[in-house]
């Protein structure tokens, strides 16, 4: 491996004075150097970066920012360099491997303290005026469930269904549930999701933690509709979710000029019909209404129901 100087590399004037592999190898430098600002100085003005996460390509301070998250959630990132190889046109293909720990935020989710390791290719065009294009290629599934996170292949949408992600809150909690709040979000734009979900996750937290909270159920379609529905086990007990620091921030974030949705309700409903619960019986198997007896009709004792929601 030749040892390039960045400085030379991030020279503009410079530049043309350097090959191609050269070139190549200073933007791994400066990957490795977990500095945004010299990866963007190794691009030609119009220059593109493009990999699994963001197809379209980005440049310039989109480039700065997409390096910049990277850094702040994998403090220690490093790309290991492998195989280099220089096409007839001038391209470089180079193999490496990407490793780090997430001990910062990633894709709206809290540091996890896992470590990845997943191998990848750049494909990498120059020009005398630096580099004009890189292509990453590489396993984002692998990378997911290296960091223990569920990758589904779903549709975003199929007539009037529209799909998306769900997560479910619970303490345990088996008690009736009094109140059932909805509070139900349209946003921007689907890039909103994960600043939804943050904010989520906080009130989440928080909630969770106050007496008569039963449990919560929040999910956020493809195209940007969030819907949460909470249970509480009365009308007090709902009302001190809004008391919260976490639930004072999103409503921040909500009411800014230019801030977090365009249109939102939340709601509070009381307790107007609760149908017979059933259990499965382990016994004979059966279907058995719970009462407060907590025995089948064949006399054998009820497994433990979950809670209501």
């Amino acid at each position: 491996m030749v040892n390039v100087s960045l400085d030379k590399l991030n020279n503009r004037a410079g530049a043309g004075t350097m090959t191609a592999m050269e070139m190549a190898r200073g933007y791994f430098a400066a990957w490795n150097a977990r500095d945004p600002a010299k990866i963007v100085a190794c691009f030609a003005d119009g220059g593109t970066y493009s990999d699994p996460n963001v197809p379209d390509g980005i440049s310039g301070p989109a480039l700065a920012g997409y390096a910049g998250a990277m850094f702040e959630a994998f403090p220690d990132l490093s790309f290991e360099e492998g195989k280099e190889t220089e096409a007839s046109d001038g391209s470089i293909t180079a193999e490496w491997v990407m490793k780090g720990t997430q001990d910062g935020p990633f894709h709206g989710l809290p540091p996890s303290g896992r470590a990845i390791s997943v191998p990848g290719i750049d494909v990498i065009e120059c020009s005398n005026a630096g580099i004009t294009s890189v292509r990453g290629y590489f396993g984002s599934a692998a990378m997911m469930a290296q960091l223990d996170l569920q990758v589904a292949v779903q549709p975003k949408r199929m007539g009037p269904v529209q799909f998306g992600t769900s997560t479910y809150t619970s303490v345990g909690n088996k008690a009736k549930p009094g109140v059932i709040g909805v509070t139900q979000i349209h946003l921007t734009s689907p890039e909103q999701a994960d600043e939804l979900r943050g904010h989520s996750r906080a009130i989440l937290m928080e909630i969770a933690r106050m007496p008569g909270f039963i449990s919560s159920q929040t999910s956020v379609s493809a195209d940007g509709h969030g819907v949460t529905l909470t249970a509480w086990e009365d009308m007090e007990s709902a009302k001190t979710a809004v008391q919260g620091s976490a639930h004072a921030d999103a409503m921040k974030a909500f009411f800014d000029p230019g801030g977090l949705g365009v249109s939102a309700w939340t709601s509070l409903w009381t307790e107007g019909q609760l149908n017979t619960r059933w259990q499965r019986c382990d016994a004979c198997e059966k279907m058995a209404v719970v009462t407060a007896e907590g025995t089948c009709k064949c006399g054998a004792a009820l497994p433990e129901a979950p809670p209501y929601l």
